[in-house]
């Protein structure tokens, strides 16, 4: 698990290097034609082969530049694992399928933890090394859920 952080950040970066060289090349060279415009760039995003740019800001939604689905729930059950998360004596773990409808039912992370204790898991909040006993007001949830997101 543990390496797959520095191989995301690799192709992350990678991607991010071929979105930056092919966003920022020089212009082709205008086709001659006989329309009267025919050295207009044939794109409004074309810019001079002379800007020069040091930095780029590449905006990206999870699974556009790369898929990060599988990624993020290993991370959330990292960040169980390490907190020691249980609920009814059982380690807390999102499998697959499980994190597929998540993603596809409810946005963010702090609201798939809090539907994921409140939905499926009836109310029930788990027991972590730092909380024995599961939360069991609000604030006491939205701390624990906040500590997890923060890990």
């Amino acid at each position: 698990r543990h390496q797959i952080v520095p191989l995301m950040k690799a192709a992350i970066l990678l991607i991010a290097a071929a979105a930056t060289a092919h966003a920022f090349a020089p212009p082709r060279p205008p086709v001659a034609s006989s329309h009267r415009h025919s050295l207009a760039p044939t794109s409004p995003l074309q810019m001079s082969s002379n800007t020069q740019f040091e930095n780029a800001l590449i905006f990206d939604c999870d699974g556009v530049l790369i898929l990060t689905e599988e990624l993020h729930r290993l991370a959330y059950n990292a960040a169980f694992e390490a907190a020691c998360l249980e609920v009814d004596g059982k380690p807390v773990e999102w499998t697959v399928e499980y994190y597929d409808m998540l993603q596809n039912t409810v946005g963010g992370g702090k609201p798939k933890m809090h539907f994921h204790f409140r939905e499926t898991m009836g109310g029930k909040y788990p027991s972590s090394k730092d909380m024995p006993s599961p939360p069991q007001t609000e604030e006491e949830q939205t701390a624990l859920v906040d500590a997890l997101q923060a890990h």
